[in-house]
């Protein structure tokens, strides 16, 4: 009688996550006309598509669902109970706001970060420019592991520093790391910093405890400072296990800045707040000192408390909600391809929802694939910005973070524009 009860128990409780995941990710929203770089820039940034409105925006790293409610009701709060927005007070002051990240890190990560490590930034790329500059002088090399976001590689070409490339194996629809290359680029007294996307943008590769291990002591052998862009570290998905690259041991914890922000697990882009642990005192406050120069002193209001709401406990069930509606569409995804075209191919994604596409069985060429797309009104990224020197790819990175019902219909296209190319 106990284990029919338990079972009863069981498929009650999945009934309710359905309704409520279908209630908090099922809902389409119509985005367009609302000052939004993913829809309403079309036009702007991709004029070969003819009507951006019949477009299926399935490309920047942007959800499309409402967001957590425990944030909206924390900004609807301030704006109830105080609704002048002057100055802000100082974050690297306010506890609550540290012990948020605080308890996170604690909680989800097993990660101790104390606040005096702490610093707020605008976003992730203002904090790698930031470091950039700290770290490398004009003409001195920063490791950029490729493919890689471009704008990581963008930040430093822009401010005069140089790019070392380590690019990544591509086998069996993963990304592994050229080790034999990376450590004799490492031992290059020229190379100052590496960055280490943690896991890894684009495909969603959860690098495991000895990959983030060999790769922060032998930046602490040679002395390159390391940047772990750690912002898709929430949204690991279940059968992986995230490693933070300063819990290696204390003096890699020194060589590191590490950057966390819940813009990516929330989709808070828009609310300009991101935050940095850099364990290192001198280069805490060099970092303060050179925000301060650029004049950052505060932080978005409402950033402030979509942050902590976040980072809270109501903020990590919805977080829970989100990864499991995010592996139901990659599984739905997959399913859907295998069956309709297996000749587009999906890598392992292992965190995050921005997984790649490889077209190469179509036996296409760059230029037609992206044409077919773009005929099929499907918004993909192609991956040719995200290497350095930028080089032609058949791997497009498309965004799953979508209601069901929207995934169902890009996918849709994508096989329709497809299969007409070559019936034609």
């Amino acid at each position: 009688m106990q284990e029919i009860s338990q079972e009863i128990q069981s498929e009650s409780e999945n009934q309710q996550q359905i309704v409520r995941q279908k209630e908090l990710f099922g809902t389409v929203v119509n985005r367009m006309h609302s000052h939004c770089l993913k829809y309403d820039a079309i036009s702007i940034f991709f004029p070969e598509y003819q009507n951006p409105e019949e477009v299926s925006c399935n490309w920047v790293g942007d959800m499309d669902f409402n967001v957590c409610p425990f944030i909206t009701e924390g900004i609807q709060k301030r704006i109830k109970t105080n609704n002048i927005y002057g100055y802000p007070g100082l974050l690297i002051k306010y506890e609550p706001f540290l012990n948020s990240l605080i308890s996170w890190c604690r909680r989800r990560h097993s990660y101790e970060v104390q606040p005096q490590q702490i610093n707020i930034t605008q976003n992730t790329l203002q904090t790698i420019s930031t470091l950039y500059r700290l770290k490398c002088k004009k003409n001195e090399c920063i490791i950029i592991q490729t493919p890689i976001y471009y704008k990581i590689i963008d930040q430093a070409t822009m401010i005069g520093r140089k790019v070392v490339p380590n690019p990544l194996i591509f086998q069996n629809g993963l990304y592994f790391i050229n080790f034999e290359l990376l450590e004799e680029q490492l031992a290059d007294p020229n190379n100052k910093i590496m960055v280490f996307c943690n896991p890894l943008n684009p495909s969603g590769r959860v690098w495991t405890y000895q990959e983030v291990k060999r790769v922060a002591e032998l930046c602490l052998k040679y002395n390159v400072f390391l940047i772990s862009d750690e912002i898709f570290a929430d949204l690991t998905l279940p059968g992986f296990q995230h490693t933070i690259a300063g819990s290696i041991s204390d003096q890699v914890n020194l060589n590191t800045a590490t950057i966390f922000t819940p813009s990516k697990a929330f989709n808070l882009s828009g609310l300009s707040i991101s935050t940095v642990v850099i364990p290192n005192k001198d280069l805490h406050k060099q970092f303060t000192q050179k925000n301060n120069s650029q004049g950052f002193y505060y932080a978005n209001i409402f950033g402030q408390i979509a942050y902590e709401n976040a980072y809270s406990l109501q903020g990590e069930s919805w977080l829970n909600d989100l990864v499991d509606y995010i592996v139901k569409n990659y599984e739905f995804m997959q399913m859907l391809l295998k069956k309709q075209y297996p000749d587009i191919e999906i890598l392992q994604m292992q965190a995050g929802y921005l997984t790649i596409l490889d077209f190469s069985k179509t036996n296409l060429p760059y230029q037609e694939i992206k044409q077919i797309l773009v005929n099929s009104n499907v918004l993909l990224e192609d991956l040719s910005e995200f290497f350095y020197p930028k080089q032609n790819s058949q791997l497009f990175r498309i965004n799953i973070a979508c209601p069901q019902v929207k995934l169902k219909e890009c996918l849709e296209k994508v096989v329709h524009g497809f299969k007409s190319y070559f019936q034609n």
